[in-house]
């Protein structure tokens, strides 16, 4: 899909789907304007509501960094109890992370 496409799927702006494309948040193959596939757009959801919620960009680029290496894939969540679930999922993750 193209990045107008984009745009109205996740709410961002051309010019920060370009920022994420060029420090690694997304990697867009080919031609960057009219390939964007629908893990981009799911990737740059999380993003947007990362920044929302207050992370930095930076904060985000570590979170994306430790999420892939150790596979941990992005889920959605659709109300408080599977939120609550991912929450204690994600601790637990993190905690044996730090614990090795």
């Amino acid at each position: 899909m193209n990045i107008n496409e984009v745009e109205n799927l996740t709410g961002l702006t051309a010019k920060s789907i370009r920022l994420y494309e060029e420090i690694g948040l997304i990697n867009v193959a080919g031609d960057k304007d009219n390939n964007y596939t629908e893990e981009d757009v799911k990737t740059l959801k999380y993003i947007r509501l990362y920044r929302f919620i207050g992370f930095s960009i930076d904060e985000i680029y570590a979170f994306d960094k430790i999420a892939a290496k150790y596979n941990i894939k992005k889920e959605t969540s659709h109300n408080d109890e599977d939120i609550s679930d991912l929450d204690n999922k994600y601790k637990k993750k993190f905690a044996e992370i730090l614990d090795n």
